[in-house]
């Protein structure tokens, strides 16, 4: 199993995931929250990093990912895109612990809808988007929008679609992957 694919599947989720808290962030700066702001700057540059890193540090020839690697980097794209996700209630103080940020995170990226702040009401506006949002990317699927980025880092995306959908058959259903997932 080459981890280089591993990697560069994981960054793009850390980008995806960093870049998505522009619009929270967006919000709570034309609403005046600026309390809020750094919370969301943390993933952003955490998420640009990753991504301008892997763009930049990638191999122009092609590669294919196996089945096992497939696997694993949804497994991994999950717990990675949770871990990013639960930054800005921690660093905002919306969640009193990391632990309750990442089940927060958790929830949201699994679109379970459970929650453990209390006092949803008294959060500021643009946490409580980024919450909503979490569930919009989770429904969405991190790991297929992954897939639609996936041919610009070289790497085949199928087995990934193979190993995060359900149901019993996986048929291409346009002839690239990418087209799919867009």
């Amino acid at each position: 199993m080459s981890l280089i694919p591993l990697i560069r599947i994981l960054a793009v989720v850390v980008g995806i995931v960093g870049l998505s808290c522009l619009f929270p962030l967006f919000v709570a700066l034309g609403l005046g929250e600026r309390e809020v702001v750094p919370a969301f700057l943390t993933p952003i540059v955490t998420g640009v990093v990753a991504t301008l890193f892997v763009f930049l540090a990638r191999d122009k020839r092609q590669s294919s990912i196996g089945i096992k690697t497939a696997f694993f980097c949804v497994a991994f794209s999950w717990i990675v895109a949770c871990l990013i996700g639960s930054v800005p209630l921690i660093v905002s103080g919306a969640a009193p612990s990391y632990i309750d940020a990442f089940f927060e995170s958790v929830s949201g990226f699994t679109t379970t809808g459970a929650t453990v702040i209390s006092g949803l009401d008294n959060l500021p506006r643009s946490i409580n988007l980024w919450r909503c949002q979490t569930h919009w990317l989770g429904g969405m699927g991190i790991v297929v929008l992954t897939v639609a980025i996936t041919p610009l880092l070289g790497v085949g995306g199928f087995y990934l679609v193979k190993a995060e959908t359900t149901g019993p058959e996986k048929g291409r259903l346009t002839p690239k992957i990418a087209n799919t997932a867009k």
